[in-house]
């Protein structure tokens, strides 16, 4: 009978990846989607008041 020998290099789940993006904080297009979003509101609400 053969035994199978296990791979002992590191494999590269979707969940490491998924970590290391959340970690690395937001990217640049991130901030200025959220800056035009927040900008965007602000000149809709800022006349009715």
């Amino acid at each position: 009978m053969r035994t199978q020998k296990l791979s002992t290099s590191p494999e590269l789940t979707i969940s490491d990846c998924t970590k290391d993006k959340f970690l690395s904080g937001f990217t640049l297009i991130e901030l200025l989607v959220v800056i035009a979003i927040i900008a965007l509101l602000m000149s809709i609400l800022m006349p009715a008041l």
